[in-house]
Protein backbone atom coordinates (compact mmCIF):
# COMPACT_ATOMS: atom_id res chain seq x y z
CA UNK A 1 0.00 0.00 0.00
CA UNK A 2 1.13 3.77 -0.47
CA UNK A 3 1.45 6.28 1.78
CA UNK A 4 -1.55 9.11 2.32
CA UNK A 5 -0.78 12.43 1.18
CA UNK A 6 0.60 14.60 4.64
CA UNK A 7 -2.12 17.41 5.68
CA UNK A 8 0.56 20.25 4.39
CA UNK A 9 0.41 18.65 1.10
CA UNK A 10 -3.18 18.43 0.82
CA UNK A 11 -3.39 22.03 1.92
CA UNK A 12 -0.88 23.49 -0.57
CA UNK A 13 -2.96 21.37 -3.27
CA UNK A 14 -6.56 23.13 -2.40
CA UNK A 15 -4.76 26.62 -2.38
CA UNK A 16 -3.05 25.77 -5.98
CA UNK A 17 -6.49 24.06 -7.26
CA UNK A 18 -8.67 27.49 -5.77
CA UNK A 19 -6.50 29.81 -7.51
CA UNK A 20 -6.31 28.40 -10.34
CA UNK A 21 -10.20 27.98 -10.44
CA UNK A 22 -10.19 31.57 -9.00
CA UNK A 23 -7.69 32.68 -12.42
CA UNK A 24 -9.38 31.11 -14.66
CA UNK A 25 -13.51 31.18 -13.90
CA UNK A 26 -13.73 34.25 -15.70
CA UNK A 27 -12.38 32.88 -18.73
CA UNK A 28 -14.65 30.18 -18.79
CA UNK A 29 -18.30 32.10 -19.27
CA UNK A 30 -18.44 34.41 -22.31
CA UNK A 31 -18.11 38.00 -21.68
CA UNK A 32 -21.84 39.28 -21.72
CA UNK A 33 -21.95 42.66 -24.34
CA UNK A 34 -24.26 45.44 -23.39
CA UNK A 35 -27.16 44.93 -24.86
CA UNK A 36 -28.06 48.41 -26.27
CA UNK A 37 -31.58 49.80 -24.56
CA UNK A 38 -33.81 50.53 -27.88
CA UNK A 39 -36.49 53.40 -27.78
CA UNK A 40 -39.16 54.92 -29.35
CA UNK A 41 -38.71 58.48 -30.45
CA UNK A 42 -41.77 59.22 -27.84
CA UNK A 43 -40.36 57.79 -25.27
CA UNK A 44 -36.85 59.56 -25.72
CA UNK A 45 -37.40 61.87 -23.16
CA UNK A 46 -37.35 59.56 -20.39
CA UNK A 47 -33.90 58.28 -21.05
CA UNK A 48 -32.10 62.13 -20.99
CA UNK A 49 -28.14 61.16 -19.27
CA UNK A 50 -28.40 57.41 -20.55
CA UNK A 51 -27.19 55.77 -23.45
CA UNK A 52 -29.66 54.74 -25.89
CA UNK A 53 -30.85 53.58 -29.26
CA UNK A 54 -33.50 55.49 -30.86
CA UNK A 55 -36.28 54.26 -33.06
CA UNK A 56 -39.12 56.08 -35.13
CA UNK A 57 -40.04 57.40 -38.43
CA UNK A 58 -37.78 59.97 -39.78
CA UNK A 59 -39.98 62.90 -40.66
CA UNK A 60 -37.68 65.76 -42.14
CA UNK A 61 -34.11 65.86 -42.83
CA UNK A 62 -32.37 69.55 -43.08
CA UNK A 63 -28.89 71.04 -42.78
CA UNK A 64 -28.23 74.72 -41.29
CA UNK A 65 -26.43 77.03 -43.48
CA UNK A 66 -23.28 76.51 -40.63
CA UNK A 67 -23.28 72.93 -41.75
CA UNK A 68 -25.54 71.29 -38.62
CA UNK A 69 -27.87 68.37 -39.62
CA UNK A 70 -31.01 67.75 -37.53
CA UNK A 71 -33.08 64.83 -38.03
CA UNK A 72 -36.90 65.13 -37.23
CA UNK A 73 -39.18 62.42 -36.11
CA UNK A 74 -42.71 61.61 -35.46
CA UNK A 75 -43.01 65.22 -37.53
CA UNK A 76 -42.06 68.41 -38.52
CA UNK A 77 -40.53 71.06 -36.60
CA UNK A 78 -42.10 72.73 -34.08
CA UNK A 79 -44.47 69.33 -33.98
CA UNK A 80 -41.88 66.51 -33.82
CA UNK A 81 -41.33 64.45 -30.69
CA UNK A 82 -37.64 64.12 -31.21
CA UNK A 83 -35.42 65.62 -33.01
CA UNK A 84 -31.23 64.74 -33.53
CA UNK A 85 -28.74 66.98 -34.03
CA UNK A 86 -25.34 66.34 -35.64
CA UNK A 87 -22.51 69.04 -35.32
CA UNK A 88 -20.50 70.12 -38.10
CA UNK A 89 -17.67 67.96 -38.78
CA UNK A 90 -18.90 65.14 -36.78
CA UNK A 91 -17.57 61.72 -38.23
CA UNK A 92 -20.24 59.07 -37.46
CA UNK A 93 -20.27 55.92 -37.57
CA UNK A 94 -24.46 55.67 -38.15
CA UNK A 95 -23.68 57.10 -40.97
CA UNK A 96 -22.08 54.15 -42.71
CA UNK A 97 -24.00 51.87 -43.99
Amino acid sequence: MGTLPTIDFMKAFLRLLMSVLFVTAPLASPLRAQTAVVVSDTQAAQYIGQNVTVEGVVTAVSTSRKGNAFINFGGVYPNQTFIDWIPTGTRCSCLEW
